[in-house]
């Protein structure tokens, strides 16, 4: 005699393989969230250290900390502090439209032939302050005649 399956057990087998497939999409889902997320920081993070790499050569090609904020787009807030702002592409931007800031802040201190200016340039995210990089650059600048770059 051949043996009868239950009409029930073919859903429970269906119902069973469905799971398992859901479960399988539901990770995979998380995968590209996460995958998602980490291009998006990754982005930041490559971005932000272009604009502190144009800051530290912008600070190192020009004469004082107020020329290398214009050069950037941004201006001085005191003798040893500026301000420059950019936008989602890197680009120069008001504050207001800004997706990035950064920070370069000077520390003059005298030496015995020349004054050497060290700058710490901190990038930030305008959105919530997160910093995103920092580096720390010098330039020294010969004091007496013919001094100068």
């Amino acid at each position: 005699m051949a043996e009868r399956k239950l009409p029930g057990s073919f859903r429970l087998q269906l119902l069973a393989l469905l799971l398992a497939f859901l479960g399988a999409l539901g990770l995979l889902a998380q995968a590209y969230g996460r995958s998602a997320l980490l291009s998006q920081k990754a982005e930041q993070l490559n971005l932000s250290v272009g604009l502190a790499r144009n800051g530290a050569e912008a600070f190192a090609g020009c004469g004082s900390l107020e020329e290398a904020a214009l050069l950037l787009g941004g201006q001085t807030q005191g003798e040893d502090l500026a301000l420059a702002f950019f936008d989602g592409a890197g680009q120069g931007c008001g504050p207001e439209g800004a997706a990035y800031r950064m920070e370069m802040a000077q520390t003059p201190e005298g030496r015995e032939e020349g004054w050497l200016y060290t700058c710490e340039i901190r990038v930030y995210r305008a959105e919530d302050d997160q910093e995103l990089y920092a580096l720390t650059t010098a330039r020294y600048q010969p004091g007496g005649e013919g001094g100068g770059l």
